[in-house]
């Protein structure tokens, strides 16, 4: 199981690997990009580990709670910038799919918990954390993205090491 926590780890780096932006010079790090990364992967652990314990003593109550935290933030956000969620003629699609992509969020969130009630949690988390290559899958497979080397040998590497894991 190990070996495949790794692989999956692997799997996570080179798929959120992004070329050199236009006008950055060949050997200057995106650090930008890492520290990002670095703190947006501490805040889902953290996120999921605290879903984790709220959920054993209480139920699906923390779940709904956090969705109605982030969605107050996020339209007190818009509102104090004085941007409107929707806006324009693309609104009923947009609305629609931000509906569609937090029906997905939720049921996602849903399934980790009852995922980690009945099973290992370290198997949970780590099938949890390739999250970001079933967003390039997506990209892929919804919008044509093409997909650079290095990400279908991550993508591989997820696929071998949620083998492993679960094996």
């Amino acid at each position: 199981m190990l070996a495949g926590a790794v692989l999956c780890l692997a799997s996570v780096a080179l798929v959120s690997l992004q070329g050199r932006p236009a006008g950055r010079p060949p050997g200057r790090p995106a650090t930008s990009g890492v520290a990002c990364g670095l703190a947006a992967g501490v805040a889902f652990g953290l996120y999921f580990l605290f879903i984790r314990n709220a959920a054993a003593a209480g139920g699906l109550w923390p779940l709904a709670i956090s969705r109605c935290t982030a969605s107050t933030v996020v339209l007190t956000a818009a509102a104090w910038r004085g941007r409107q969620p929707v806006r324009g003629g693309a609104g009923p699609r947009l609305a629609d799919l931000a509906l569609a992509a937090g029906a997905g969020d939720v049921a996602a969130s849903l399934l980790y918990v009852l995922a980690v009630r009945s099973g290992p949690f370290a198997l949970a988390v780590v099938i949890t954390a390739l999250y970001p290559a079933v967003t390039v899958l997506l990209a892929r497979l919804v919008l044509g993205e093409r997909m650079r080397a290095v990400q279908q040998a991550g993508l591989a590497l997820g696929a071998l090491g949620i083998i492993l894991v679960t094996a």
